[in-house]
């Protein structure tokens, strides 16, 4: 439920931050974050560094959430023609 809310609470701010700073901008940020968030929790799961992994994880769904998650949306409702709507 936590992540869950959390992704919800960061996917708003994100389409609204969209307009501004532009879709490739934001994925790039997104999904380099991503990059390092898997980095992070593989390292510490293979160290034993459990929360630092839950950590990890909570950066991880941040990021999809402003990254590709809320970008997906718009692309599809962008391709499909105004009359099928």
């Amino acid at each position: 439920v936590l992540i869950s809310s959390m992704n919800v609470l960061v996917t708003i701010p994100a389409m609204l931050l969209m307009d501004r700073a532009g879709r490739k901008v934001l994925q790039i940020c997104g999904l380099g974050g991503m990059c390092l968030a898997y980095t992070v929790m593989t390292m510490s799961l293979l160290r034993g560094h459990h929360l630092v992994a839950v950590g990890a994880m909570f950066v991880l769904v941040v990021c999809y959430a402003f990254g590709p998650g809320c970008i997906a949306w718009f692309i599809v409702a962008e391709l499909t023609p105004e009359h099928v709507r």
